[in-house]
């Protein structure tokens, strides 16, 4: 018996380390390939979004059931096999444009291309960078009170599992008609809110988690329309800042 358990300790352990080493096998692979621009951006998104529908999907069906395989498909499933989207969002926030703001004139005059990003952009990617934060953390935190059955997965639950999952079906529109994404995405959106805050009383019922979990996840929303709102009046104002040194041109 003893050599029994020792076994499954041995082979524990190395499920785990192989998962960490594939997970920062992949974040490198990620990391390097989006630094030197070698995915596609249409085929990057929409693999990582098809597959964190999937995974999430599979991962809540797990933790409704008690079974802790939802642990590892939760982690592969919100950071898409290590894609460093937090990271990258912050490290762009934060140093993006920084050791060239002396430059920045010249090249303007000059008008070539560069890397760093406006103050605007930087914002913006700050809000992404901190709303998918927030996202990811509302997200382990649900299943993980489900998972050891601190929260309940009743109907008022559910209803916003299911509509934050649909939510996700949609994202790849983006790719094909960034209108129809839009609208639809702000309609599901606008659903979700309504029911998250109708049945505030009832999730407050289930356990205090769940009520956090759902304030984070309205939190990192609308960090996100934000981001998208500050990305827009950057892509505007850096029309017209190039409509500006065509013209004195």
């Amino acid at each position: 018996m003893k050599t029994g358990m020792c076994f499954l300790e041995s082979s524990s352990v190395s499920l785990l380390s192989l998962l960490v080493l594939v997970q920062r096998s992949w974040f490198m692979f990620w990391f390097c390939c989006d630094r030197v621009g070698l995915l596609p951006t249409i085929v990057c998104g929409f693999y990582h979004k098809f597959v964190f529908s999937l995974m999430l999907t599979t991962s809540c069906g797990l933790a409704w059931h008690k079974n802790f395989l939802a642990l590892p498909i939760l982690v592969v499933g919100l950071w898409k096999f290590g894609f460093p989207e937090t990271l990258l969002y912050q490290y762009s926030a934060l140093y993006s444009g920084a050791n060239d703001n002396k430059d920045n004139d010249s090249k303007r005059t000059n008008n070539k291309k560069t890397n760093s990003r406006s103050i605007i952009g930087r914002m913006s990617d700050f809000l992404n960078g901190t709303g998918t934060a927030s996202h990811h953390t509302a997200v382990c935190l649900s299943i993980s009170m489900a998972l050891v059955g601190v929260a309940r997965a009743d109907r008022h639950t559910l209803n916003l599992v299911f509509l934050l999952i649909v939510q996700h079906w949609f994202v790849v529109m983006k790719y094909v008609n960034k209108t129809f994404y839009v609208v639809v995405e702000l309609a599901l959106e606008a659903l979700f809110e309504w029911v998250f805050f109708s049945e505030f009383q009832y999730l407050v019922s289930n356990h205090w988690t769940v009520v956090l979990a759902g304030v984070l996840m309205v939190s990192a929303h609308w960090e996100y329309l934000l981001a998208a709102s500050l990305d827009m009046v950057d892509s505007v104002v850096n029309k017209s800042e190039i409509d500006d040194n065509v013209e004195t041109q």
